[in-house]
């Protein structure tokens, strides 16, 4: 098994996933023209399309390529954001929440062919 250090190492990468999955769905289902049926979902929508993790997740710190290499102001996938950061937790409540909208089963169950969702985040 993995320690909990090499477990902490993942975090970045699976909040990354999450919110890009997340934010993949909501502007998708923008984009056809649809909206969360829940009222307050819609804010929640929102926020999920505004939120920028990596400001959390750098926490003031530069950012570190994968290969140890600093990387300063090179936008790039293939980066490891190195810090304590958390993602925030009101944004984490706003993706559960938007994701148990009646709306999402229609965008996935008619749509998800139309647009990149990785594997994982169904």
């Amino acid at each position: 098994g993995y320690s909990r250090s090499e477990l902490l190492e993942f975090r970045p990468t699976i909040y990354k996933n999450l919110v890009d999955s997340a934010q993949a769905v909501v502007s998708y289902m923008r984009k056809l023209g649809l909206d969360c049926a829940v009222m307050k979902n819609r804010a929640l929508a929102d926020k999920i399309l505004e939120y920028d993790l990596r400001a959390d997740l750098d926490g003031g710190k530069r950012l570190v390529g994968l290969n140890g290499s600093s990387e300063e102001g090179e936008d790039s996938d293939e980066r490891a954001l190195k810090g304590d950061g958390e993602m925030d937790s009101d944004v984490a409540r706003a993706i559960w929440e938007v994701w148990k909208d009646p709306v999402i089963p229609q965008v996935m169950d008619e749509h998800s062919s139309e647009f990149y969702l990785m594997d994982s985040a169904s």
